[in-house]
């Protein structure tokens, strides 16, 4: 069971309801008193609420900052909760959102250059590969839900050093939040990756960023 709360920069973030963090929310959402007098929520009660199974919650997978598809293939650009998709969309006040329901010629051909000469022409691609490597990047995250089952990590290779590979990724993070995404390196050992993809994941991040891979990414983790 977890929590929305809101970050220092306006960020949604996903807590995992504690004893304590819930016998927090029942002091405040009702008034308790044992016979005629006042009294609190008790741990017992909070222990019971969350040992209790097939809890009547809805299930929430992850936040969204942009809008994205739904599996029955709508745009979602309303904020709050949608129940199909198990996302709630938070969209900052000053996000515009100007997407037509039925697109012209003139219109994919502008998206089309945005992304590709605007977004990516400076960037020195090895090949055709790579280039169509960072495309699916910019737009997996909005059309997640239409792909059943698990999909691949993505790895931006650069010719040398220098070329702004970490820059490119860093923009992929503005389109999909707003704001430059936090990196991590890879651990040396299998202890140190089961820790950091924990505190990692319990965050629920919408995008994991490793910089700087210098070896094959091997880990049971």
């Amino acid at each position: 069971m977890h929590r929305l709360r809101y970050g220092e920069n306006g960020q949604p973030l996903l807590d995992l309801v504690t004893e304590d963090r819930l016998l927090h929310q029942l002091r405040r959402c009702a008034h308790w008193q044992t016979g005629s007098k006042a009294a609190s929520a008790h741990k017992t009660l909070a222990k019971d609420m969350l040992a209790a199974p097939n809890k009547p919650l809805p299930v929430l997978e992850r936040t969204v900052e942009a809008p994205v598809f739904s599996p029955n293939g709508e745009l979602r650009t309303r904020p709050g909760y949608d129940a199909p998709s198990r996302l709630y969309f938070h969209f900052p006040d000053e996000l515009a959102i100007h997407v037509p329901e039925d697109p012209s010629d003139e219109e994919i051909r502008s998206a089309t250059d945005l992304i590709l000469e605007e977004w990516l022409g400076d960037f020195p691609f090895v090949g055709p590969a790579d280039r169509a490597n960072v495309l699916a990047v910019i737009l997996l995250p909005f059309v997640r839900k239409l792909i059943e089952g698990p999909t691949p990590l993505h790895m931006i290779e650069k010719p040398k050093q220098g070329s702004g590979a970490s820059l490119l990724a860093d923009t992929f993070a503005i389109a999909v939040t707003g704001r430059g995404q936090p990196v991590m390196t890879a651990p040396s050992n299998e202890g140190e990756w089961s820790k950091t993809v924990t505190a990692t994941l319990l965050g629920s991040p919408q995008i994991i960023l490793i910089d700087n891979v210098v070896k094959r990414l091997r880990s049971a983790v």
